[in-house]
């Protein structure tokens, strides 16, 4: 009788009280409030994310599909969430979190090039990664955070879902899982690709996000790894080593970004990313003197 009138309240009003639920919670950002979302999830689209202590209960509620609207609340909720664990970076959401972020991504999709402001952001974020200069008077800029990207924000709800993070999380998950199997030298370096596409997607939403252009730089830098040791063969033309030496400055520009974005934070912000600012350095210098 208990389980039935759980899933009475569940189907209620064509799930419209879970609905409710989720918005509320997902809107009071309270720490206590994780299990109940997930079994929110549960029973409304089938997500069986568990928490610490916890795993959702079958109600044997029939799932429905996720609209924009759900798409919004729940990559405000799952970024939040992941945050106030270890950081993302350092350790990436487990395999049934990126099940509901693959769902919020094949719900929202990729960028509409067409939108007037993701165009004007992707030639911005383009423009600054093929045509920077590293001079002194660049890096004096980075070092003060005076580096500024002329980027628009969209306020559309699919833009809202990336400038959330979800493109960054899928990001720094998919990169985790490369550099697990380039240690068993299992890896392929196409993958970095998915990683790059990513992150790009990110960021021309509009966003000034610190992990993203670490990311990128990591990124690009296992490309030129995979040249030196892997594709050495590249090196013997001239044509190549130029290619090879762009994909390096663009990981070293990457960088000098992400740090310019600290040098601007205040002392909250940087408390926040602080998790991952030693990766920072030591990825930048690995990079600059290679």
């Amino acid at each position: 009788h208990g389980e039935l009138g759980l899933r009475n309240i569940c189907s209620f009003s064509n799930g419209r009280y879970l609905s409710f639920m989720q918005h509320r919670l997902v809107e009071l950002d309270w720490v206590g409030s994780s299990n109940d979302i997930f079994q929110i999830l549960n029973c409304r689209f089938g997500f069986h994310i568990t928490g610490d202590d916890f795993e959702p209960y079958d109600h044997k509620c029939k799932a429905k599909k996720m609209e924009e609207n759900d798409a919004l609340d729940l990559s405000q909720f799952i970024v939040s969430y992941c945050h106030k664990k270890k950081h993302p970076i350092i350790s990436p959401p487990r395999s049934d979190v990126k099940t509901m972020l693959d769902s919020i991504i094949d719900l929202i999709g990729s960028h509409d090039q067409k939108d007037s402001i993701i165009e004007k952001n992707g030639i911005t974020v383009k423009k600054y990664l093929n045509e920077t200069d590293i001079d002194l008077a660049f890096i004096i800029k980075v070092f003060n955070g005076g580096v500024t990207l002329p980027m628009e924000v969209s306020q559309n709800v699919k833009f809202s879902v990336v400038k959330n993070g979800v493109y960054y999380l899928q990001a720094a998950i998919a990169l985790h899982s490369y550099k697990v199997r380039r240690r068993n030298m299992q890896s392929r370096v196409a993958e970095l690709d998915y990683v790059i596409k990513m992150l790009l997607t990110d960021l021309v939403s509009g966003v000034e996000r610190l992990e993203s252009w670490l990311l990128l730089g990591q990124s690009f830098g296992y490309l030129v790894e995979d040249d030196l040791i892997w594709t050495a063969d590249k090196l013997n033309s001239l044509e190549k080593r130029k290619y090879t030496a762009f994909i390096q400055k663009k990981s070293l520009i990457c960088y000098f970004m992400a740090i310019n974005i600290y040098f601007k934070m205040n002392n909250t912000q940087k408390l926040d990313v602080q998790p991952i600012i030693n990766t920072l350095w030591s990825s930048f210098a690995i990079e600059l003197y290679n």
